[in-house]
């Protein structure tokens, strides 16, 4: 349940905190005060989309809060255990908050979250409905959905649906198997060609640097020639060589030390310097007796770069990438070779498969035709108590016949889909007499919402403990019919919180708290308040929606006897 909502410069709510200590709830407020800003803050705290437009102009970011009692919810207080949040005497804080640049900070608990985590949680926690939301009844897929739901079969419809489209991938496979034909052969071929000319090439993925490195030294080498004497003839060679010289500095430093001690330190980095010009002239001595020239060795240097680089322009990849697309070759051209032999396993898989998917599908079928029995009974029930006492109501049920299908029943074949064998349509007629048709033909806009809300009376009864928000579930009905809808609403909010928006005083009527929405002007700015009203402001608020701003007597008394008025 929603204890606490806290909302600060969320558009035009500059700042509202709303405490609720009940089931049902009524938001009222005249057109355009702000109504689907209330909703749009309890969507986003709950995980819904939220961007910087919903910012109050001026601030930097906007903030909502939520204060959640699960003390009685034991799935949502095991995903918080499960995923780390802490809760605190049976409840749970949501927090979050958007700045001007795109960035949110969302916490649960106290805790950091990712989004991901917010809207699972939301979902537990929440319904949300919006206005026309009962248009998604018109569409066969929600219908199916729908039933699926009522009869706790998204299990087994899951299980289904991975069936599903593991069959569809492994038909397609074969059936691209099978049309490559030509095009298959041409494509080994191909494969071996590259295959084998790669292979030649005996590539080695170090290859390319060495042999830069050769040809480098190749090219200059009477120019390395050149430096080598220079450097041999002034380390060693030359009357007046490095070499010779720090022989007789380092005697001369070693004659210092033997007087002077505290000139050690000099004298060893002399020595280290008489010693590397050694090490130098050996090593310069080493590389010179090496330096040669072929121009057959450069000529075959040569031949093989320009050879790399060709294939390496041709395949668009640099020496690595070669030498592993050669080894991708060989896998290739090994699975290809036995995929003829593959092929007939494939079609044996594909049979099972398809055995497999019908035994689910008519399982699901069955399911489905027990649950129908079982929700058309309810909605009768529930459409009576919503005052729709002719009101015929059905579900049709049907499978689609093709030669081409998976599924053979009773000499026939019969297609398979992503949710089985099943195709199904709300029929409905609100009138004694009258044909049934299709949901979406006949059915008006009160009746939907009718629908909607006898649906989710009959749904609710499985899955209770929750916030259930309808945004104008009454729109398009008034009169007796709005004071049964409400009685439903009531009926409802018996094992869930329930929070209405609406525009008619019988339903905000029946609630046991009610907020107003009111747009003021402060100054230059306007902003959209929130209040809980207490006992004496209830009857002038619901007054005003039955007369206008300025209410008369009789509508005072109106209200009046609608707070005290019976539900049911």
């Amino acid at each position: 349940m929603l204890k606490r909502l806290t909302v600060k410069d969320f558009a035009l709510i500059e700042s509202a905190e709303l405490d609720f200590s009940s089931g049902l709830i009524s938001i009222t407020g005249e057109s355009g005060s702000g109504k689907s800003l209330f909703l749009d803050s309890i969507s986003s705290i709950l995980g819904g989309r939220c961007h910087t437009g919903n910012i109050r102009t001026g601030a930097k970011k906007y903030i909502l809060e939520a204060i959640f009692d699960v003390s009685k919810n034991n799935p949502v207080r095991s995903w918080l255990a499960e995923k780390g949040f802490e809760e605190e005497d049976g409840e749970i804080i949501l927090r979050k908050e958007l700045n001007s640049e795109g960035r949110s900070r969302i916490q649960i608990g106290g805790s950091l979250s990712p989004l991901s985590l917010l809207k699972e949680l939301g979902s537990m926690l929440s319904e949300i409905h919006r206005q026309n939301d009962q248009l998604a009844l018109f569409q066969k897929e929600e219908q199916l959905n729908l039933l699926d739901a009522y009869a706790d079969l998204e299990g087994l419809r899951e299980d289904f649906s991975l069936s599903y489209r593991a069959y569809v991938s492994l038909k397609r496979h074969i059936e691209q198997f099978e049309k490559a034909g030509e095009e298959r052969l041409k494509h080994i071929e191909n494969l071996r060609f590259q295959l084998e000319e790669l292979s030649s090439a005996k590539l080695e993925p170090e290859e390319e640097n060495t042999l830069s490195i050769e040809e480098n030294r190749l090219i200059h080498a009477e120019k390395l020639s050149e430096n080598y004497s220079f450097l041999s003839y002034h380390l060693h060679d030359s009357d007046d060589n490095l070499i010779q010289l720090m022989s007789k500095i380092a005697a001369t430093a070693s004659k210092i030390e033997s007087i002077d001690p505290e000139f050690a330190a000099c004298y060893e980095e002399i020595q280290g310097i008489y010693s590397g010009l050694k090490e130098v002239y050996a090593q310069v001595q080493e590389k010179s007796e090496d330096i040669f020239y072929s121009q057959e060795q450069l000529d075959a240097i040569q031949k093989r770069l320009n050879e790399i680089n060709r294939l390496k322009k041709k395949y668009r990849m640099d020496l690595t990438g070669l030498v592993q697309y050669q080894d991708k070759l060989e896998e290739d051209l090994e699975k290809l070779s036995t995929e003829d032999s593959t092929n007939g396993n494939l079609q044996k898989e594909l049979q099972v498969q398809i055995k497999k998917l019908a035994e689910l599908a008519l399982e699901l079928s069955v399911k489905r035709k027990k649950a129908i029995t079982q929700l058309e009974k309810e909605m009768k029930e529930e459409l009576l108590a919503l005052g729709m006492r002719d009101a015929s109501f059905t579900v049709r049920l049907q499978w689609e016949a093709s030669e081409e299908g998976e599924v053979s029943e009773q000499g026939k074949m019969y297609r398979l889909k992503d949710t089985g064998l099943d195709s199904i349509e709300f029929f409905f007629t609100a009138n004694k007499g009258e044909k049934l048709q299709s949901l979406k033909k006949v059915a008006s806009g009160g009746e939907a919402s009718r629908l909607m809300l006898a649906i989710k009376c009959i749904m609710e009864k499985k899955h209770s403990g929750r916030l259930l928000v309808f945004d104008e579930i009454d729109a398009g009905i008034g009169g007796e019919t709005a004071r049964v809808l409400a009685s439903r609403v009531k009926k409802l909010a018996k094992h869930n919180q329930v929070i209405l928006i609406t525009h008619l005083q019988q339903v905000a009527a029946v609630t046991e708290e009610q907020v107003r929405i009111k747009k003021i002007t402060q100054g230059e700015r306007t902003i959209s308040v929130l209040k809980k009203l207490d006992e004496k402001e209830r009857p002038e608020e619901l007054a005003k929606m039955i007369s206008g701003e300025k209410f008369s007597n009789s509508a005072l008394e109106h209200a009046k006897e609608l707070l005290f008025r019976p539900a049911v």
